[in-house]
Order: structure tokens, then C-alpha cells, then sequence
């Protein structure tokens, strides 16, 4: 239980950290503020049932002082309310991103993500209010309660796992017959499910797609080595987590997926090496316009898909619309995506066919 627990830490605050990783190259130093929206929720929350809440302090999201962590960790051990602040002022269009933890005296604790931008109409999980005009998401923390510090130095709640529910979806592996267009219709009816389809393998240095004929859209092309596709160089990664979610909020791990290394896979890799290729040269070219090549194939694997709610938020968003990292594959752009397991010997390389 604890190994799983700890597998997990960091899942509950991806979008958080991962966001604030992206724009660490435009952080300024951490400056006074007349209203502190977030600090203000954050006493709200810390002193909800009686107490005078600790305030552990406020530091920068990108290099956090080691001490605020601490300083929640012994409230919370202690059974004190308190509260932790970490915070990202960008020097480019003005915006102030923060993250914050706050736990009372009966040991609730939830964890505050802080835009002034706003964040998109819709919440990451079931759990999560949408306040302050949009601009403050609060998640109650799972019990049973950990708190930990992750490898940042940002202190999060560790998401207890269901190891019952993750073992059973782990023991089926049987695949679903099935097509790119169905996962990419619903994904979340085949999120952490085996399928077998076919499709068409593309991208470039920061895209990796599955494409199928006639599909609205495509899924996030990866593999169960935890490697990345040949001609994928450059990617920022999006805030979903894989995975699952039961009633109480506990998690249920993703299946276990194991790239099957076989004469198969090796003629996949060849093609997939050779596509690149192939894209370089049209590229260079550009006779009659640039043309991008697919490795066509069918494969077994892992489908990892976002809420019906976030997906169903997504179909009506425009191309204006800011980027909201709900999703999978570089930043976020994908609601579902395809952890490959094994590829069959029908591998093919093909100039991508147009509508």
C-alpha cells in the first residue's frame, strides 16, 4: 500500500507543477501584493472549525523554500490548522499562477490551484470547485491523509489507492476490438482499457498522433517503454494523469503496460525511423507542397482518456479558446491517448492519405 501511495504522489498535483515547470523561464522574483485572493480562500479553508491557523508562509512555485513543507508537515502531524503558499508571477502578460495547501483543526485538508487569468469552465475532477469567478480551483485531499514533498519541494496530499480495484483492472487484459474514432468519440468509455485497433502513426519533433480514416481527431501516440517515438524531441506534456478514479475519490492505477520487443516491433521502429526520414526530404523539397508520411498498422495497447465532462467541455472550445493542459500528449491537447503494447506484422509505410 505505501509503494502505491508513493507511486502516486505526484499525480495529484500534476496540472500544478507541470504548468509551473513550463513557465519557470518567465519568473520574476516573488513581489508584495495588495490582495492575495488565493492566501485569502487558504485562511477560509485552514479555519473552518475553530483554531488560528499557521501560516507557514509564501514562496516561489519554481524554487521553494524547503521550510514551507516542513512547517505544514508538523501542523499536520500536530493536528494545527495551517495553511502553505507557493506562488509564480510572470513578467509576460502580467498573470500571477499560484498553488496552496490548507488543513484545519479536524485534519480535512485541500489543496488550491490559483490563476488570474482564470481557469476554463470546467473542473479536473469530480471533486473540484470552480470559485472566485473562476479563477480559484479547491480540491478536498483523500483519506486516509499523507502529506508528502515531492521532488520539487512543493507539499501535496498523496492520493491513497485502491489496490483491490487496480488489481482487478490490471488482471483484465483482454483487448477490445475497436477503432480510433470510437475512443476518439468517448474517450472516457475506454479509459484503462486494453484495445486492439488500427491506425496511422504521424507527427513531428513535438507531435506524436494516431489517426484513423474519417476520425475528428487524433490520440496521443506513445509506447510502453517510456520512450519516445522516433522524430519526438520536444514535448510539453499535459496535466491528465492515467488512470482511474473510484467512488471515494481513491485511485485506480493504470494497467500495466509492457512494450512486447519482438520481429514485429522492430520492423515498426524501422518504418517509424524511416517516416522521419521521409518527412526531412519532403520537407526540403516542397515539389507540389510538403507531404507527411504515416506508418500504418494495427496494435494492441492502453487507452488513457479524459471525464466525459472535460471532453464534452472540449468538443465546443475554439481554436481562440486558451490552452487548458486538461488534456494528454503535449500540452494537454489530446483527450485520450494510446500507450502502445504491441504492434502486428501488418506495418506499412505510407504518405498520409488526404480527405
Amino acid at each position: 500500500m505505501l509503494l502505491s501511495l508513493v507511486l502516486v504522489a505526484l499525480g495529484v498535483v500534476t496540472l500544478a507543477w507541470r504548468r509551473a515547470a513550463v513557465r519557470a523561464a518567465i519568473v520574476s522574483h516573488i513581489t508584495a501584493s495588495d490582495s492575495d485572493p488565493m492566501k485569502e480562500r487558504l485562511v477560509s479553508i485552514s479555519s473552518a472549525h475553530g483554531g488560528s491557523p499557521i501560516d507557514c508562509g509564501r514562496t516561489s512555485i519554481s524554487k521553494p523554500d524547503s521550510h514551507l513543507s516542513e512547517c505544514g508537515q508538523t501542523a499536520f502531524q500536530n493536528h494545527k490548522p495551517f495553511f502553505v503558499q507557493y506562488y509564480l508571477y510572470a513578467s509576460v502578460r502580467a498573470f500571477t499562477y499560484g498553488y496552496g495547501l490548507g488543513g484545519d483543526a479536524q485534519g480535512n485538508v485541500s489543496w488550491i490551484d490559483y490563476d488570474s487569468r482564470g481557469f476554463p469552465a470546467v473542473a479536473p475532477t469530480r471533486r473540484t470547485q470552480l470559485l472566485d469567478e473562476g479563477r480559484t480551483r479547491v480540491t478536498p485531499c483523500i483519506r486516509p491523509l499523507t502529506l508528502q514533498s515531492t521532488e520539487e519541494g512543493l507539499l501535496v496530499c498523496v492520493t491513497p489507492v485502491n489496490d483491490a480495484a487496480s488489481a482487478i483492472a490490471a488482471a483484465d487484459q483482454k483487448p477490445i476490438e475497436t477503432t480510433v474514432c470510437a475512443v476518439v468519440e468517448n474517450p472516457a468509455a475506454f479509459n484503462n482499457k486494453i484495445v486492439r485497433l488500427r491506425g496511422h502513426v504521424s507527427g513531428n519533433f513535438e507531435y506524436s498522433m494516431l489517426s484513423g480514416d474519417g476520425c475528428s481527431d487524433s490520440l496521443w501516440f506513445a509506447d510502453g517503454s517510456d520512450g519516445a517515438p522516433p522524430g519526438l524531441t520536444v514535448t510539453i506534456p499535459g496535466g491528465s494523469t492515467p488512470g482511474a478514479e473510484d467512488a471515494d475519490g481513491k485511485r485506480i492505477l493504470p494497467i500495466p503496460v509492457k512494450l512486447v520487443r519482438n520481429p514485429n516491433f522492430d520492423r515498426f521502429e524501422r518504418l517509424m525511423s524511416a517516416r522521419v526520414k521521409a518527412d526531412v526530404r519532403s520537407e526540403k523539397i516542397k515539389s507540389g507542397g510538403y507531404v507527411v508520411h504515416q506508418v500504418t498498422a494495427t496494435f494492441v495497447g492502453r487507452i488513457d482518456g479524459v471525464s466525459q465532462e472535460i471532453h464534452e467541455f472540449h468538443v465546443k472550445r475554439s481554436d481562440t479558446d486558451r490552452v487548458d493542459y486538461l488534456g494528454f500528449g503535449h500540452m494537454g491537447l489530446f483527450d485520450a491517448q494510446f500507450v502502445m503494447q504491441s504492434v502486428e506484422n501488418d506495418a506499412v509505410l505510407e504518405k498520409q492519405r488526404t480527405p
